[in-house]
């Protein structure tokens, strides 16, 4: 069983044609979420890279790629969790949370499809309703002090850099002496990292998301 829902829909262009695609609003149905899964209503988004590639078709026609007629756009955003399954874990009903847009993760946890891009079937957050995975959702904490629409930004972007430094830094000093291989804190490689303090090695991973970045979002 579905449930119905609004959003801004793109439709797949024709095979070999390069015009670029509109937003729509359109009818939706969301089938029923499954046990590790939750159904829930996107509060904030916000504008990333893969949405422009969806609209211009390119590099490639998501809707031709993934086989579907149509498709909704979005894999960043704030989410508000209306029905959780039982086996879903991370949140819980009324939560508020941040979209981890991995739609298929590999092996190590990175991903190979991308939620609300290239990842078959998955309904992006330009949608009233969707579902997503357990491991699609990070809480917001209850006291945080950050508006949801910085939240909304946050959710991609600068996890997307955090995890990139983390991975580089690991690089980095596997081949360079500690001296040689410093947290940056100005010009280029800050602007890797959202701040010199969450690329501290003594740094706990989940520190970033308690200080999102200031940044602007759609509702």
């Amino acid at each position: 069983m579905a449930v119905k829902t609004d959003a801004w829909v793109v439709h797949a262009g024709e095979k070999g044609a390069r015009r670029s695609a509109r937003a729509r609003p359109r009818d939706f149905r969301v089938l029923r979420p499954g046990p590790d899964e939750a159904l829930v209503s996107p509060l904030f988004g916000c504008m990333e890279g893969n949405m422009g590639h969806i609209l211009d078709r390119r590099p490639i026609d998501i809707c031709l790629a993934r086989s579907e007629p149509r498709c909704v756009p979005g894999n960043a955003g704030v989410v508000r969790v209306e029905k959780a399954g039982a086996q879903c874990t991370t949140v819980k009903d009324g939560d508020l949370a941040i979209l981890f847009c991995n739609g298929q993760p590999d092996e190590f946890g990175y991903p190979r499809k991308i939620f609300g891009y290239d990842d078959p079937g998955s309904i992006g957050m330009m949608a009233r309703t969707t579902k997503l995975k357990a491991h699609q959702m990070i809480p917001i904490p209850k006291d945080t002090k950050y508006a949801l629409e910085r939240w909304a930004a946050f959710s991609l972007r600068y996890v997307t850099a955090w995890s990139n430094w983390e991975l580089a830094h690991g690089r980095c000093a596997c081949c360079s002496t500690p001296r040689s291989c410093r947290t940056p804190t100005s010009g280029a490689g800050a602007a890797a990292s959202p701040s010199a303090s969450w690329c501290s090695p003594s740094t706990p991973a989940a520190s970033p998301f308690r200080s999102p970045p200031p940044t602007t979002a759609w509702r």
